[in-house]
């Protein structure tokens, strides 16, 4: 028998999210349910375009009515519940109508993701709420404002038959709203709690709610104000106390009161020794005051905490794939290369969506020097023939300078089909950067739509490298007659004449200025590189550049890349990134002992990381080896000196 959702909504003025809303669970819905509260906008217009079930509710400042309401007209077997201004991740779609077949369990807990204009990562996700649940006329929403329907399920069912799904997402774009709107939601919200709870008896979860209010709005000092008034009534035994704990040491560390969220999240853990989301806030602090064995160890210790109750509300120790991939991250910065391909591999286990950490792995592997390898590396652990898998692999090497596999594994997907503009698009500049230029202006020329702009500036470059100027300003008057922005107009008119109108927005062209010159360095000659650096020098900076430097070192033209990093440590001899950056461009160029030097003035001067260590410990091994050789010329049978050549050559650090 096949099992019906009904999808209920409550809406007012929610003409900017509406339709992305509703289109995100079209297609699982047997029923799409919109209650209006007034709206004076063309949300209903919107709602009946997918909908024949939207009604009026008048609004009378309880939103657990309105929601009841909305239950009441579901005639399905579950009931999923949005937000106007809410949308349901496209991947948890087939995953949806899975559990939903399952014959013991009455509710789900879902993750919330909130959207801000400034995101932080303690702050993205907020929170988990059962939103697909049974339809029961026994569970209902109770509560004015931040209504629950969680104490009704509960009272109906064992804490076992509501379960946490950590893969469905619900992503809410309430808070990215203009500031008006966002002041106007704060003060409704908090008028109506605090004529909810009116009560002397009801003062510690008036403060609480009120808390989270300015809490959700980033006012954080006044959160805090009414979560220590909640904290100090000593109520451990609530059910919102981890909720509590949580955010207590969050609006700290907001406040940049780093040391007191530290110390609080020790006491709280010694109430609640297994709270995981604690040692995942730990964990952040750590890390984002460079604390990193630190981070690591609470980050573990996030791992190991048992299955939360489901009282904790427990929203970052639930996402391993997450946790997985900050660990792997650090186990990379200690150059522990092993664990942190095994870290990562974890991350895509728990998410196989997560292709930050599939990026990671290819770039530890480094495809450009290891081509053979790493194709052989990947397909021990993944599904390769996957054409969405690998066209974004493809995209992965070409970031990783492999121009020549990323290319391979596009024409593989031609095979089996046609590519999309943006595989063109990357399938061209592989091309351009292998120099093949006919091969690469075939591609770049038939790409249109939204990469028509972005193939023709590639197409612009290459006729500017190759001196054709009447060819580049044919691109440049193409890009000019379509592009509505500005930028990038402004930035390809410097390349070509050296000159622009004045405008005060370089920060939006400075990428775009960066990009041309680090194309210009790869394939073009050294005229052309400053050149193309002197007409864009009013955004790029002036000479010597430390960009310009690093982008030499990158693209393995060492000569230039000393000299440059030469003439900024004539500035400042305490630069550490020049000096660090100098002595791996001696050490390529050979130049070991003037390597050394370099490094050593780097850690003098502060940058004093793993990895530079470690670099440093390889140099003395491949200086302990030339020595030994130099040894050689000298006794040239001597075999104690042969073998521990051959030894240490063996045992040479990986860099």
């Amino acid at each position: 028998m096949q099992v019906s959702l009904s999808v209920c909504l409550i809406i007012k003025n929610e003409e900017k999210n509406l339709l992305r809303c509703l289109f995100s669970i079209k297609n699982i819905a047997s029923q799409i349910i919109v209650v209006d509260t007034g709206s004076t906008d063309s949300s209903l217009l919107i709602a009946r375009e997918l909908t024949d079930q939207v009604y009026y509710y008048k609004w009378n400042d309880d939103f657990s009515s309105a929601r009841n309401f909305c239950l009441d007209k579901a005639d399905g077997d579950w009931i999923l519940v949005l937000d106007g201004d809410e949308e349901l991740e496209s991947k948890c779609l087939c995953l949806i109508k899975e559990i939903i077949q399952t014959q013991d369990i009455e509710a789900y807990m879902v993750t919330i993701k909130n959207y801000y204009k400034n995101n932080h990562e303690l702050m993205t996700i907020m929170n988990l709420q059962p939103r697909l649940f049974r339809n029961n006329k026994r569970y209902r929403y109770k509560g004015i404002v931040r209504e629950q329907i969680l104490e009704s399920i509960q009272g109906c069912n064992s804490e076992d038959r509501i379960k946490i799904v950590q893969d469905i997402s619900i992503i809410h774009y309430g808070y990215i709203q203009d500031e008006t709107e966002n002041r106007h939601r704060l003060k409704r919200n908090i008028d109506l709690i605090n004529q909810a709870f009116d009560k002397d008896e009801e003062a510690a979860v008036k403060h609480f709610y009120l808390g989270q209010e300015y809490y959700r709005h980033y006012r954080f000092a006044e959160a805090l104000e009414h979560f220590l008034f909640v904290y100090e009534q000593d109520e451990p035994q609530a059910d919102y106390f981890p909720d509590l704990l949580r955010s207590i040491s969050i609006s700290l560390y907001m406040l940049n009161r780093v040391a007191e969220s530290l110390s609080f999240i020790d006491k709280s853990l010694n109430m609640l020794p297994d709270m995981g989301d604690l040692y995942y806030v730990q964990a952040v602090i750590y890390k984002h005051n460079s604390e990193y064995k630190k981070a690591y160890q609470s980050y573990k210790e996030c791992l190991t905490v048992l299955e939360q109750p489901l009282h904790y509300s427990s929203i970052y120790c639930q996402h391993k794939d997450k946790i997985y991939f900050y660990i792997g991250g650090l186990a990379e910065y200690f150059m522990d290369k092993d664990n942190a391909l095994i870290f990562f591999l974890e991350a895509l286990k728990h998410n196989p969506y997560m292709l930050d950490s599939l990026r990671r792995i290819i770039a530890i592997i480094n495809p450009r020097l290891n081509p053979e390898y790493t194709i052989e590396s990947l397909n021990r652990v993944f599904d390769l023939s996957d054409r969405a898998l690998q066209a974004e692999i493809a995209v992965m090497f070409y970031e990783e300078g492999a121009y020549q596999l990323a290319l391979n594994i596009i024409n593989q997907i031609e095979k089996s089909g046609p590519i999309s503009d943006y595989s063109r698009l990357i399938k061209g500049l592989c091309l351009l950067r292998n120099k093949q230029y006919s091969n690469a202006e075939e591609e770049l020329q038939i790409i249109n739509n939204e990469l028509y702009i972005v193939a023709r500036q590639y197409l612009l470059i290459y006729y500017w490298l190759k001196q054709d100027y009447r060819k580049a300003i044919e691109y440049f008057k193409d890009i000019k007659n379509v592009e509505s922005k500005a930028n990038i107009t402004y930035v390809l008119n410097l390349l070509i004449n050296g000159y622009a109108d004045k405008t005060n927005k370089l920060h939006e062209h400075y990428g775009l200025a960066r990009e041309i010159v680090e194309l210009v360095v790869e394939i073009g000659d050294n005229d052309q590189i400053d050149e193309a650096f002197q007409n864009l020098s009013s955004l790029l900076g002036v000479r010597p550049s430390r960009f310009l430097a690093e982008t030499f070192f990158k693209y393995e033209k060492y000569e230039l890349a000393e000299k440059e990093f030469c003439y900024l440590l004539k500035i400042d001899y305490s630069n550490a990134q020049a000096s660090y950056y100098l002595g791996k461009t001696l050490w390529a160029r050979g130049d070991l002992h003037g390597a050394e030097k370099y490094l050593r003035y780097a850690i003098g001067n502060g940058l004093n990381t793993p990895k530079l260590r470690w670099e440093i410990a390889r140099l003395y091994q491949e200086l302990t080896i030339t020595n030994l050789r130099e040894g050689l010329n000298y006794c040239p049978d001597n075999e104690a000196i042969q073998i521990l050549i051959k030894e240490l050559e063996e045992k040479l650090l990986e860099v």
